[in-house]
């Protein structure tokens, strides 16, 4: 059985807001977004800043108080870049979870 080079992901044109009153009043950017389903991983640039985190596909539902998403096209990920996104998102969050109490004990 051959090995795949490439994981399945989706891109997705998506909006966001910087805050909770960004929201109630209607301002939201647009970005792009590409999501991996079969990692549950997203990603995506804002604000010149790369996130990468967990993510589910409901993310994308239409059931939500902002625009529509949109699926823009579905494409092909070399594998290695996927295996990069999950160790990003596991490291930030042992990262997460070994800063906590440092930030907690300054309360």
């Amino acid at each position: 059985m051959k090995k795949e080079k490439t994981v399945k992901a989706e891109l997705w044109k998506i909006s966001i807001c910087g805050s909770a009153i960004d929201m109630v009043h209607g301002s939201y950017q647009r970005i792009s977004e590409l999501y991996i389903p079969s990692e549950g991983i997203t990603c995506n640039l804002a604000d010149e800043y790369l996130h990468c985190f967990e993510t589910e596909k409901d993310r994308y539902g239409i059931n939500k108080p902002q625009p529509k998403s949109e699926l823009i096209t579905k494409v092909d990920i070399p594998i290695e870049i996927v295996k990069d996104m999950k160790n990003y998102v596991n490291l930030r969050k042992k990262i997460e979870t070994d800063i906590a109490p440092i930030f907690n004990g300054l309360e």
